[in-house]
């Protein structure tokens, strides 16, 4: 064949982009830690919250006012607020690797995405919209990442499992009943106290 011929240049074709993978294994990893022991905290928070509901109250001024407080008070304090930086800690973590995975799955596939990239952070902060962007934004990563999808294929060629939309209501739940009990309820503090260990109980175990 001589170099430069018709048939030479028609068999050229342009070599592969290289695709480029961010690591999220050991951020996935810090992820599932950091959620076991807000799962576990909140057991634990449980208790704390039905302690505090049976101690004996008399005024509202009893849980406002630190220098009443019994040792309910101060472990349920010391849990609940542990339990906030740990979910704080939790929440960047996951929303760090989410901002990974979306990346690595844009890069492996062609598949288009319902929300843009920044709505991996926005997605948790705005409000309303909290309620179902930061479901679908899991789910198109999900469906992106099909192994057996076409790389080039814009379309998505499976469903997102019901177990991710189970998950996401399960997530959606403790905030729903919160607000639920505050909007429907005007009961006296230790009553209150009762109904928020009932909930607790509901939602954190």
């Amino acid at each position: 064949m001589i170099p430069g011929s018709s048939s030479e240049v028609s068999d050229w074709a342009a070599p592969a982009r290289a695709v480029s993978y961010r690591p999220s294994r050991l951020l996935a990893r810090w992820v599932m830690t950091t959620s076991a022991i807000m799962a576990a905290l909140m057991v634990v928070g449980a208790g704390t919250a039905w302690w505090v509901a049976v101690a004996p109250r008399s005024t509202r001024v009893d849980i406002i006012n630190p220098d009443t407080w019994r040792a309910a008070d101060w472990a349920d304090v010391g849990v609940s607020s542990l339990n906030g930086l740990i979910q704080l800690l939790a929440g960047i973590l996951a929303i760090v690797w989410l901002w990974r995975v979306r990346g690595n799955a844009e890069e492996a596939s062609a598949v288009q995405h319902r929300r843009a990239r920044v709505w991996v952070w926005l997605g948790w902060l705005v409000p309303v919209v909290h309620l179902w962007f930061p479901y679908q934004v899991v789910a198109d990563v999900y469906r992106a990442s099909d192994p057996d999808a076409p790389p080039q294929s814009p379309s998505i060629t499976r469903p997102a499992p019901s177990w991710l939309l189970v998950w996401w209501l399960a997530f959606l739940l403790p905030e729903v009943l919160a607000f639920v009990v505050t909007w429907a309820t005007d009961a006296p503090v230790h009553d209150q106290a009762r109904i928020d260990a009932v909930v607790g109980t509901i939602t954190r175990c």
